[in-house]
């Protein structure tokens, strides 16, 4: 801060409403006093100083005066972030999220509550989980008025884990909807925090029988994991549906669903049944969110999980036992990816020997010299393989390589061997991984890698061996 130079570069990080009441000529002390004071007055103290930080690369002089600040820090935090709650409440929250380190998964839990634009952004990428939490206290409300940091917090709290960082969570909202994570802790038992699993919006899109030039729209929401996705009333459905109005219809069906859920539910998942008459014809994850007539509309794949699956292969018992006992290989260690690629050197008169191997438990599917991909896709869901995936544009290539980086969850390749030790955890995490592949563009790479995949499409059949007797179904006959 002694040369004016490097005065005038830090004065350009700083918010434009300090940035209008201080001067960079002067002396480096009075230059000094007059920014504390005037960060103090406007309450940026926090963001000037990580600003000091960044620009100085957490230097020791940098350092001491963060510690020097620390109490001035404190109270302006406090101001921002402390009304209505109990100031010990509010310090055990404060201590448990500045343990919490700002890595890529906290980063992406970020983005799935509210990504900030440019122009909200004052500071530079938090250092950790309070810091986050700060600046999505500052982001607009959510469509129903929720706090993007109030949810933050709780899907932050089911990502770690923590016993202290849950508890600071659980106490911060006990006056609140989310006090229910409270109850579900057990921590007088010492049972781990355990969030209830995703609502799942079964949606069952097919030809309206009255009018087979319009849809029909089958939809069932349920909250409890082991409910039968195959199990959707034809009764509680949408009829005489345009192919146009369809995107509409379905976040309709999305709000309505949201508002359903508990608070201490994840975020909800959507699951699309398609006949294959209609499968190829949309590309879901594409389609917009319309939330208000007048906003940008993000698309679906940017919002949640997608799940596809088959009708026919809801009608086929024996499809169903052969891909039982394929997810019980893989469960084994006897799994393994099929892909067009073996197909072309096997010849695609032998596809049904090649699908019928029942180590198969993932199939990548992409044009082959006079076989499309559909038939392809149609032969593997037909032959009991619980996944199937494929590109929409056939000029992207063969896309086994991309699949398999989405099994894995990262960017890099990895070994053969490596690929096979983390197959079953890698398929179960297959529309996580998928989701966040999307969502995750903080590089040129990973906006590539995100195109990509929302290119990819996935049907995904989890076998429900045994429908539950006592399911709990909400509707929404209320939606037309």
């Amino acid at each position: 801060m002694y040369e004016e130079d490097a005065r005038q570069r830090f004065w350009l990080c700083l918010p434009a409403d300090v940035r209008a009441r201080l001067s960079v000529a002067g002396d480096p002390y009075g230059f000094a006093l007059s920014l504390v004071i005037q960060c103090c007055d406007q309450q940026r103290l926090g963001v000037m100083l990580r600003w000091l930080r960044c620009l100085e690369n957490d230097s020791k002089p940098a350092m001491q005066v963060c510690e020097l600040a620390e109490g001035l820090l404190e109270a302006e935090e406090w101001e921002l972030s402390g009304q209505g709650r109990e100031r010990d409440t509010w310090e055990q929250l404060r201590k448990a999220l500045r343990e919490v380190p700002y890595d890529d998964q906290v980063d992406l839990l970020c983005q799935r509550v509210v990504p900030l634009p440019p122009e909200q952004i004052e500071a530079p990428s938090p250092r950790n989980a309070w810091e986050a939490f700060l600046d999505l206290k500052e982001a607009t409300l959510g469509p129903r008025g929720e706090d993007p940091g109030e949810r933050f917090l709780q899907l932050l709290a089911e990502y770690t884990g923590r016993a202290e960082l849950v508890r600071a969570v659980a106490e911060w909202g006990a006056d609140q909807r989310h006090a229910t994570v409270v109850k579900r802790s057990g921590w007088g038992g010492g049972e781990p925090f355990r969030p209830l699993p995703p609502p799942r919006l079964i949606i069952k899109i097919g030809y309206d029988l009255g009018n087979l030039e319009r849809l029909s729209v089958a939809y069932r929401l349920v909250t409890d994991p082991d409910d039968d996705w195959m199990d959707v009333c034809e009764a509680e459905a949408l009829t005489e549906v345009t192919e146009e109005e369809l995107p509409r219809r379905i976040s309709e069906l999305i709000i309505w669903a949201e508002s359903q859920q508990a608070a201490d539910h994840g975020k909800l998942r959507l699951e699309f049944i398609f006949p294959f008459s209609l499968l190829f014809r949309f590309v879901v994850q594409n389609w917009p969110l319309e939330l208000h007539e007048d906003a940008p509309a993000p698309s679906l794949g940017s919002q949640y999980e997608i799940i596809i699956r088959s009708e026919e292969f809801a009608r086929d018992p024996r499809a169903q036992r052969i891909c039982q006992r394929r997810w019980q290989n893989l469960h084994e260690g006897r799994g393994r990816v099929g892909s067009s690629s073996t197909v072309l050197e096997e010849g695609w008169e032998n596809v049904a020997n090649y699908l019928g191997n029942e180590a198969i438990v993932a199939f990548v599917a992409y044009a082959l010299p006079g076989v499309d991909w559909q038939r392809q896709v149609y032969a593997a869901v037909i032959c009991g393989v619980p996944v199937v995936a494929w590109r929409w544009m056939g000029k992207n290539g063969n896309p086994e390589a991309h699949f398999l980086s989405i099994l894995r969850g990262e960017e890099e390749m990895a070994s053969g061997k490596q690929e096979m030790n983390g197959l079953e955890r890698g398929i179960k995490n297959l529309t996580k991984n998928l989701y966040l592949s999307r969502i995750n563009r903080g590089t040129a790479e990973m906006r590539n890698r995100s195109r990509q995949s929302y290119d990819l499409s996935v049907i995904y059949h989890d076998y429900q061996p045994k429908p539950r007797e006592q399911r709990q179904v909400l509707s929404g006959g209320n939606i037309r």
